[in-house]
């Protein structure tokens, strides 16, 4: 079967990639550092007057 589902309903993954992706999240925490928050918080403005 695909990975991809027409019905909108989310596929089944295998349990070894579930762990995995719960594991991968677990290091996606953003800036931990003041000067990496000030730096991640000027991502949203934009160039110009």
């Amino acid at each position: 079967m695909s990975s991809k589902s027409k019905s909108g309903t989310t596929p089944e993954i295998s349990q070894s990639k579930l762990l995995a992706n719960i594991a991968n999240s677990l290091l996606s925490t953003g800036p931990k550092s003041e000067a990496g928050k000030v730096r991640a918080a000027m991502n949203a403005l934009k160039s110009g007057p």
